[in-house]
């Protein structure tokens, strides 16, 4: 789903609790990643005390490997954690409609 579709059906702040849910979800799952995947995802996307996000280039020449093997590390990694988010997502999206609809 666009994130404008979304932000025009939840509203701001229940957009905001999702994106936070989302967060929290993935720390708590990225240690169940392999090692290397794992290292991959936090830089990329800024995970840990005072990351900011990497572009694949950086993550390529901080961890040493190639861009190629970055990009598809970090692909395994996300499709990883989807099966284990999506849940979290969906029922955070039926939470803000459901209470969108009484209000």
């Amino acid at each position: 789903m666009e994130l404008a579709v979304l932000k025009a059906f939840l509203g701001r702040s229940a957009l905001l609790e999702l994106e936070l849910a989302i967060h929290e979800k993935v720390m708590e799952l990225l240690p169940s990643l392999p090692e290397k995947e794992a290292n991959v995802l936090s830089l990329r996307l800024g995970i840990g005390a005072f990351v900011k996000p990497h572009t694949q280039e950086e993550v390529s020449n901080e961890l040493g490997i190639s861009r190629g093997l970055v990009k598809l590390l970090e692909k395994k990694a996300l499709s990883r954690l989807l099966k284990d988010i999506k849940p979290e997502i969906l029922r955070h999206v039926e939470q803000a409609l459901t209470a969108h609809t009484i209000n």
